[in-house]
């Protein structure tokens, strides 16, 4: 199979794992307070893990919005054997909680919660 990745070849801080990953049940955010000087990761169990790394600048520039992302898929597991009205309820509010983590990239990680909300409200 051909790898098709599209951070293929690119420098390590391009590559999408070592921004932030989803794996297994956790997150891995590379600590930028760090790096270069050290190659080290935040491991986060939870969403609102995710959200305190955000806050406390573990991730910088774009590094947020990837791990934003990564927070909500961390969510989705969190709360995979609830009913689907809880699981809808559960990932607004953790939705919410990721996108307040920062002031600076607030505005723009709330502009995806009301159109999710939105799909949803016409099932």
């Amino acid at each position: 199979m051909e790898d098709t990745r599209a951070d293929k070849g690119l420098a390590f801080m391009l590559q999408y794992e070592n921004v932030a990953w989803y794996d297994a049940g956790t997150v891995k955010i590379l600590d930028r307070r760090v790096y270069p000087r050290n190659v080290e990761f935040v491991t986060c169990r939870t969403h609102v893990e995710v959200m305190q790394a955000i806050r406390d600048m573990v991730t910088q520039s774009a590094g947020p919005y990837t791990a934003a992302g990564m927070g909500m898929a961390l969510a989705a597991w969190e709360c995979r054997e609830k009913p689907e009205k809880e699981q809808l309820a559960f990932l607004q509010q953790a939705a919410a909680c990721i996108a307040d983590a920062r002031p600076t990239t607030k505005k723009r990680m709330e502009q995806g919660v009301p159109a999710a909300s939105r799909r949803q409200s016409r099932r």
